[in-house]
């Protein structure tokens, strides 16, 4: 997804996904899934904080799509998320040290 100054715009459909069963189309704008409105980057939290554990259920996706609000029907589907940093092999010694001492002690 990309943000825009008309919203969260889809940019790609991950294949067996939510927005792929709920035939979501890239260049569609996300206005809410499943009740929570997409207003800015941060929606994604509260969303997963409603349905996580939900996998399957059903769930309504509204996109704006052609200037006109569309609700598609899609079912849940949840993934794990996963934060990690990392290497870049052509950082320098002393970015090295700031690393490990910041992963170190966080």
């Amino acid at each position: 997804m990309s943000n825009d100054s008309s919203g969260q715009r889809v940019t790609s459909i991950a294949a067996g996904g939510t927005a792929d069963s709920a035939h979501v189309q890239v260049g569609d704008y996300l206005v809410s899934i499943g009740g929570t409105p997409v207003r800015d980057a941060n929606w994604a939290r509260a969303f997963r904080a409603q349905f996580n554990g939900r996998t399957s259920a059903p769930i309504d996706v509204v996109v704006r799509r052609g200037g006109v609000d569309v609700t598609l029907a899609g079912t849940l589907k949840t993934v794990a998320q996963v934060d990690r940093v990392q290497m870049d092999p052509r950082v320098s010694p002393k970015a090295v040290r700031i690393r490990h001492a910041m992963l170190a002690n966080p």
